[in-house]
């Protein structure tokens, strides 16, 4: 497996990944949006991670730079290889994608209560909640984590 920086070659395969998770972990409701940030040349970083030369999973992130805040955004596993680990090794590449930039000193992620706990684990803390946020069924959570900060050189 490896995670790369998405191409338009992915478009489809992150669609039918978008897909394969509706209405568990999205609304179709959600899907124009989804293939507009797809389709914008000016979105933030985007990442696949191939198994066998198959898109497995895909997500992204963007820098709220004047704050120094990373959103993590898009995140999501095919079904058929959920629980095996992917979507742990896919958030762990893209925050250390935004620690390589140094651009951000917290991550916020909006998701909901199906995810909210996958987050907790990699220590993301619950800062908000909104019951049907989503949609009827689909609560929202707004949970954020701390990236620690660099040593200070010895003198």
């Amino acid at each position: 497996m490896k995670m790369r920086p998405f191409q338009n070659r992915d478009r489809e395969a992150c669609i039918e990944i978008f897909r394969g998770n509706v209405p568990t972990f999205f609304l179709e409701a959600e899907l124009p949006e989804f293939v507009k940030y797809l389709d914008d040349d000016s979105r933030g970083p985007f990442f696949v991670w191939e198994q066998d030369a198959a898109v497995i999973a895909c997500g992204g992130f963007w820098i709220e730079e004047n704050v120094k805040r990373a959103h993590l955004c898009w995140g999501m596993v095919a079904r058929a290889h959920q629980g095996r680990g992917v979507g742990r090794l896919l958030l762990r590449g893209r925050i250390r994608q935004i620690c390589d930039l140094g651009a951000a000193s917290t991550i916020v992620i909006h998701t909901s209560q199906r995810s909210r706990g996958f987050f907790e684990k990699e220590g993301f803390k619950v800062r908000s909640y909104v019951e049907n946020g989503y949609g009827a069924g689909l609560d929202r959570f707004d949970l954020m984590l701390n990236l620690p900060t660099p040593e200070a050189p010895a003198d």
